[in-house]
């Protein structure tokens, strides 16, 4: 049996459109494990909240992710039983469909006997996914800057800053980042672009500086959050009373309807009452959570064999993982949908 963990991640943080993300430390669990049986439909089982439309066929995300590392392998995937203990909310802005495709790549290479580096995983990730923002810190934890080369995605791993906690207010209601990108402008002034490079340095300078006072600027965005914000009943109202009472930055998580808040540790309970309270009094019921930020990301932590092999992702390489990632995977064909 391979076990693998695997964080919930928030894009963005304002101004990073799709180029930065932030691995936070609240996992979903993937457990999967060869079986004696006929080929055909992998034996599924889902466990926590949420899970409601998520299939239960080869269909199913994690699934499509470990037949993807056999696929490259240029094999068919074994007969499997796959259970997904879904703690990270579906359609909520946090990375829930990142996490999938990270955490079955890992189980796939794990139970390949790791074939594959972690860069390389990296490439099949943001191909499986289409963008990087959130895989990469799923993957590789902290705090991360994505790219698309022209021919290879490329990832800047920072060291995430000390002291600092990450409040979250979710919403109730669902939206996929496909219908929120849908209403985004295809241009853009030139002083909304300008305004958005500076907040986008000031962000990163910020947090890997740990001048704090300058989260609320930093945070702050004119490509995507002004539309995205009309979207979603009560997020404005969370993002502002958060504000008022202390919270260094706010942002909306990725594409939305989460809403992501920067506390001091002190501060991190005040701030979730307020946000609990600004949706509460729009009429939206939501979840609050505080947790901190991760570092290690992905990993696998239990596998029948293999464990420490060079070039896999595992328990014991996490503070080995090079700063810098652009092995590009070589690529062996489609990736089957």
């Amino acid at each position: 049996m391979v076990k693998v963990l695997v964080p919930a991640t928030s894009a963005n943080l304002g101004p990073g459109f799709d180029a930065v993300g932030l691995a936070l430390q609240w996992f979903d669990e993937i457990e999967i494990k060869p079986v004696r049986k006929e080929r055909g439909s992998p034996e599924i089982r889902l466990e926590g909240k949420g899970t409601e439309g998520v299939s239960t066929d080869g269909t199913n995300l994690v699934y499509r992710a470990v037949r993807a590392v056999f696929s490259q392998l240029g094999q068919e995937v074994p007969p499997l039983s796959l259970t997904i203990k879904m703690n990270i909310p579906v359609a909520r802005g946090l990375g829930s469909s990142a996490a999938a495709i990270v955490g079955g790549l890992l189980a796939g290479n794990a139970l390949a006997e790791f074939p594959f580096s972690s860069e390389e995983l990296f490439q099949l990730a943001c191909r499986l996914e289409d963008h990087p923002d959130n895989v990469a810190p799923a993957l590789f934890g902290g705090l991360t800057i994505s790219y698309f080369s022209g021919e290879r995605f490329r990832c800047l791993k920072l060291e995430p800053p000390q002291g600092l906690s990450v409040v979250l207010a979710i919403p109730h209601y669902a939206s996929s980042t496909a219908h929120s990108r849908r209403w985004l402008p295809r241009q853009v002034s030139l002083e909304d672009a300008s305004f958005n490079v500076g907040r986008a340095a000031l962000l990163v300078g910020s947090l890997l500086s740990g001048r704090f006072e300058h989260l609320d600027a930093a945070t702050r965005d004119r490509l995507h959050q002004p539309t995205r914000l009309a979207l979603f009943a009560g997020v404005p109202e969370a993002m502002e009373a958060a504000r008022r009472v202390g919270a260094l930055g706010t942002a909306l998580s990725g594409g939305g309807p989460s809403v992501l808040a920067f506390a001091k540790n002190d501060k991190s309970g005040v701030v979730a009452e307020a946000m609990r309270g600004a949706f509460s009094g729009a009429g939206v019921a939501c979840q609050v959570v505080s947790c901190r930020i991760e570092k290690q990301g992905a990993r696998v932590v239990g596998a029948r064999s293999g464990a420490g092999t060079p070039g896999a992702v595992g328990e014991d390489e996490s503070d080995q993982e090079p700063p810098f990632c652009d092995c590009p995977l070589p690529y062996r064909g489609k990736i089957p949908g």
